[in-house]
């Protein structure tokens, strides 16, 4: 599952879905580190390469400052059906 489309999301969370590896290893099951998340490095591809397959309004756009809400409906994983504008 990617990040929840609506309602609470978690940056400890979102970095399991950075560093996810296939569908069943992500958001609600992905990796787990003890490493210190911030929303700033994880927005700006520290942990990973930011996947542009996901449509522009479902991925973070880069731009301080970072927001929570720039996660809803990333999916690491994604293949396809991004839009890049």
């Amino acid at each position: 599952m990617p990040c929840p489309a609506s309602g609470e999301i978690r940056l400890a969370m979102i970095r399991q879905e950075l560093e996810s590896t296939s569908t069943s290893n992500d958001y609600n099951d992905g990796p787990y580190t003890t490493n210190k998340t911030k929303l700033k490095d994880a927005c700006h591809g520290v942990y990973d390469i930011i996947n542009t397959n996901n449509a522009v309004d479902d991925r973070p756009n880069e731009v301080s400052p970072a927001y929570m809400t720039e996660w809803y409906d990333y999916d690491h994983n994604a293949t396809s059906g991004g839009k890049m504008d």
